[in-house]
């Protein structure tokens, strides 16, 4: 039994199981066709011509930060992949995700020995409480400021929770340090919540880390968080982001931003939140280490105050609660690998990712059935273009793409207009496809 164990918990079953979430996340990528907004961000905001090179991305997103919203680094990344067919990015965003994935691991880890349990119950977690799945990890520009956010975010904090759980650094070279605190400017500016949350968390992981280790007041770790902090500044002081926090801040605004914060939190993170405080009374009882506990804590509390960050926001949408839920999943995940310290606990953990393996199998059945037959619709709509193209037919009615589920992309979010052609992304589909007008039906 240990040898199985052992093999079980060894790098090359790390590294296969690895292998296996990137390709899943692959296919999914390539089943999801532009969706929505991406057809607009094909199109530069300075020019509204097809961006064709990195200069044109420049001034397009100098133009977003007056006329959309403060996010240039993260919609630059959307813009960016424009250029190129789908494919590249596919690759990009299935990387992307496993590498959130395989950090988050990491983080739950920490201090812990490696457990392919763990590492397939963070993967299933992802999957079944993700927050509309198919806008935050699939579709192209929802993908960019959400999952990539996050992915950033967790490679962020990871040097901060090595020196709270290990009292050392885990970025030893100058250079390397130089870099990091370079990147942390880009980091703050990225989006408003999972910015906001990684810098909150840095820091409090660093006032943890004072408490056992004195040294910890001259560590080069608090640059990062000062340059962050900048970045972030930056991002709420563009002029688009200015203009509608003044129109959210109205005392209605905000009490109608709390309710739907409090909605969001208790349709999303409810169960979340109610296995946490489980195991963390489990984690007290059963020993394990306070560093461990008071770190899970740390990002149980970010989870929620990123949550009602959104207060402030203009809306709520459902693709918000992608960072809160994911840093609950975090938390236990913290927990659960602590529970090493003795068998009872080892007996437990089996027992959850027992329970969470069964519900998982059958929202993958769900899940990835719908994500296809979005596809299917997609394809028979783009066989009718074809078509009308070849007949000289260039102002067309077309069908809607209708998902099942919000793991397909195309949930929640407007696939065409059905009362006017002149409105997004009406006009940039048919500029796309190399039509006149579209409506959809």
């Amino acid at each position: 039994m240990k040898r199985l164990t052992s093999a079980l918990n060894s790098k090359w079953c790390a590294a296969g199981l690895a292998l296996a979430v990137f390709l899943f996340m692959l296919l999914l990528n390539f089943l999801t066709p532009y969706v929505a907004d991406d057809y607009v961000y094909r199109y530069g905001f300075h020019d509204h011509e097809h961006v064709e090179s990195v200069l044109d991305v420049v001034k397009s997103m100098y133009v977003h930060s007056y006329a959309m919203n403060g996010r240039v680094v993260s919609h630059f990344f959307g813009e960016l992949f424009m250029i190129w067919p789908k494919a590249p990015f596919n690759f990009a965003n299935a990387g992307m995700f496993t590498l959130l994935w395989y950090v988050l691991w990491r983080v739950a880890s920490v201090g812990a020995k490696r457990n392919i349990l763990i590492g397939a119950g963070i993967f299933m977690a992802l999957w079944y409480w993700m927050p509309v799945f198919g806008q935050v990890a699939l579709w192209q520009l929802g993908s960019v400021n959400y999952l990539w956010g996050m992915g950033f975010g967790m490679l962020f904090i990871s040097p901060y929770v090595y020196r709270l759980m290990h009292g050392g650094e885990l970025i030893k070279k100058s250079w390397q340090r130089a870099v990091f605190c370079v990147l942390a400017l880009p980091f703050g500016m990225y989006i408003e919540v999972m910015s906001f949350v990684g810098l909150f968390i840095a820091a409090a992981l660093m006032a943890l880390s004072l408490l056992f280790d004195k040294r910890s007041l001259k560590s080069w770790l608090l640059a990062p968080i000062g340059i962050g902090g900048v970045g972030y500044m930056l991002l709420m002081s563009m002029p688009a982001e200015m203009k509608a926090k003044k129109s959210s801040m109205a005392l209605g605004t905000l009490i109608g931003n709390i309710s739907s914060a409090t909605q969001m939190l208790r349709d999303f993170g409810r169960t979340l939140l109610i296995i946490w405080a489980v195991l963390a009374v489990l984690a007290l009882f059963m020993k394990v280490p306070g560093k461990r506990v008071a770190l899970s804590a740390v990002l149980a509390v970010g989870a929620v105050g990123g949550n009602y960050m959104l207060i402030f926001a203009g809306y709520y949408p459902e693709r918000c609660a992608s960072a809160p839920v994911t840093l609950l999943i975090l938390a236990c995940a913290l927990l659960l690998a602590g529970f090493d310290v003795c068998r009872a606990g080892e007996a437990l953990r089996c027992s959850a990712v027992a329970a969470l393996t069964v519900v998982f199998a059958f929202s993958l059945i769900e899940g990835t059935y719908s994500i296809w037959r979005s596809y299917a619709e997609y394809r028979d709509r783009e066989d009718v273009i074809e078509s009308a193209l070849a007949a000289g037919e260039r102002d067309l009615e077309l069908p809607l793409v209708h998902p099942t589920t919000p793991y397909s992309a195309f949930w929640g979010l407007r696939d065409l207009a059905t009362d006017t052609a002149d409105t997004w992304p009406n006009t940039q589909f048919a500029s796309y496809h190399g039509l006149d007008s579209v409506i959809g039906k």
